[in-house]
């Protein structure tokens, strides 16, 4: 089955693509998808967490994944954030910019996994003003996301996360999902 992948915006234009995709994979007897990114003129980074819960759950499957036809631009965000090889593709760049926060895949029950993950992602990282106070809380309240997506998604297809800093912007964006209950 093929999927030509539209335009990737963070937001609700983006989710409803995602969950087009997993309709199809759902009504499909087929277990090799192609990803056509052909018509994709973009694609945010924080959606490859997304994309990737919908992967891992269609590969738990039985299924196969290829990726083809993605423009320069959007290969460069994915090998800048390790999405490439989840795809499949050779290739890894250099995030001279120090702003990717790597896509990972976690297997269920991975928690102290993530809490090392988040720890060294955003370690050197040029994050938005926050006191050492409201820092903490604020890597307390993503383990307490990812925590309950282990708790009460259960989800075979463990959780994926990925995200980016936007330093002029003074932005942090984290995207945590999973492929299970609700999904």
């Amino acid at each position: 089955m093929r999927f030509l992948v539209p335009k990737m915006n963070a937001g609700m234009s983006g989710y409803r693509s995602l969950a087009r995709l997993q309709l199809l994979i759902d009504r499909a007897d087929e277990k090799h998808l192609i990803l056509d990114f052909s018509g994709c003129g973009w694609f945010d980074a924080g959606m490859c967490a997304a994309l990737g819960a919908v992967l891992a759950r269609f590969r738990g499957d039985g299924g196969m994944v290829e990726a083809e036809s993605i423009s320069g631009p959007i290969r460069l965000v994915f090998e800048r954030n390790g999405f490439a090889h989840f795809l499949g593709l050779a290739g890894e760049a250099f995030d001279g910019y120090n702003t990717a926060i790597s896509f990972t895949h976690f297997e269920g029950g991975a928690d102290q996994d993530f809490k090392s993950y988040l720890i060294e992602e955003l370690r050197g990282k040029t994050l938005p003003g926050m006191t050492p106070a409201l820092a903490s809380r604020f890597r307390e309240s993503l383990f307490e996301v990812f925590d309950n997506a282990i708790t009460h998604a259960s989800s075979s297809a463990g959780i994926t996360a990925c995200g980016q800093v936007f330093p002029g912007q003074n932005v942090l964006r984290f995207s945590i999902a999973d492929g299970g209950i609700g999904f």
